[in-house]
């Protein structure tokens, strides 16, 4: 049996730049007010139509749309490779 790594963490410098971004983009994150969400989610919940997804609160909001639209050009960009796949 092996022994446990727990209180052993080496972080490896490597993920430093992904550690620090990450450590500093947190630092951005304004905590909802939970009566707000909760009065948010009650009106998703009564939508005639609800989102599967929703955000509550700007993490998220403020850089997922970014992302997500420059994936969509990407696959975009390469739909013609996936589609060959099918052959």
């Amino acid at each position: 049996m092996s022994r446990s790594l727990a209180g052993r963490r080496r972080d490896d410098p490597a993920y430093d730049p992904a550690r620090i971004a990450g450590q500093e983009f947190a630092k951005t994150i304004v905590p909802c007010d939970p009566a707000a969400a909760a009065r948010g989610i009650v009106e998703v919940a009564n939508a005639e139509n609800p989102p599967l997804r929703v955000f509550l609160g700007n993490a998220g909001l403020d850089w997922l749309p970014a992302l997500y639209a420059d994936r969509l050009k990407t696959w975009d960009e390469w739909a013609d490779l996936s589609r060959r796949a099918l052959k």
